[in-house]
């Protein structure tokens, strides 16, 4: 069983981002909900209901169990990969 991050900034007992991204993919936010919503969907099959769920990966810092599984210079990127955008674009897309 995988234990809080002793680094907490709050004291409390909380997996900072940083160290739950290094944690391996069966410990990951996404497995944990993906089981919570089948088991929730296992037990209100029967029934009318609305389910979300919010997956926050991929999000900063943008690191995980799979960060070698490519080589990053092997991936195809467009050619606005990482190009500003110009001055008059709309600052929402």
């Amino acid at each position: 069983m995988c234990q809080p991050d002793p680094r907490d900034p709050v004291g409390g007992r909380a997996f900072s981002r940083p160290y739950a991204a290094k944690l391996p993919e069966d410990h990951t936010r996404a497995i944990f909900l993906a089981a919570a919503a089948a088991r929730f969907i296992r037990t209100y099959r029967t029934r009318p209901f609305a389910l979300y769920i919010n997956m926050r990966e991929s999000h900063p810092p943008y690191t995980g169990p799979f960060d070698e599984l490519y080589d990053p210079g092997s991936i195809p990127v467009s050619p606005t990969f990482l190009k500003s955008s110009p001055e008059n674009a709309a600052l929402m897309h």
